[in-house]
């Protein structure tokens, strides 16, 4: 969640951090100990480090570990990915990057990534 304030968006977790958690040690990343990041109460922070950070998301279910659509990460599913690749056509009104973009919520560079190989390369 994040708040605008004299025209500077700051992210409310880490206003509240700076205002009331003490951070001796100048960590850079603010951690959510219970993992919902709606809690934004000051005993729910913690000053951490962004490996601690991630370790914590990993431990808690946060973040997945893993490729294709068992990747946090992942918008698409395998047989998106697979239809895709299959009906692509350059240029095309129906089957061009942007068309596809479009039916599968992302954008056109997205597509050319899961044409090409770049995202996706195990599907």
């Amino acid at each position: 969640m994040s708040q605008t304030i004299r025209g500077k968006t700051v992210r409310l977790h880490r206003a509240v951090a700076k205002a009331f958690i003490p951070n001796p040690e100048n960590l850079p990343e603010v951690n959510h100990i219970d993992g919902n990041k709606l809690n934004n109460h000051a005993s729910n922070l913690e000053w951490t480090t962004h490996k601690k950070n991630m370790e914590h998301a990993y431990s808690t279910g946060l973040a997945k570990n893993g490729f294709g659509d068992e990747s946090s990460r992942s918008i698409l599913t395998a047989e998106q990915v697979a239809y895709i690749r299959a009906v692509h056509k350059p240029g095309d009104k129906e089957f061009g990057q942007t068309a596809l973009g479009r039916k599968f919520g992302v954008t056109n560079s997205c597509v050319w990534r899961v044409v090409h190989g770049d995202n996706w390369s195990a599907a």
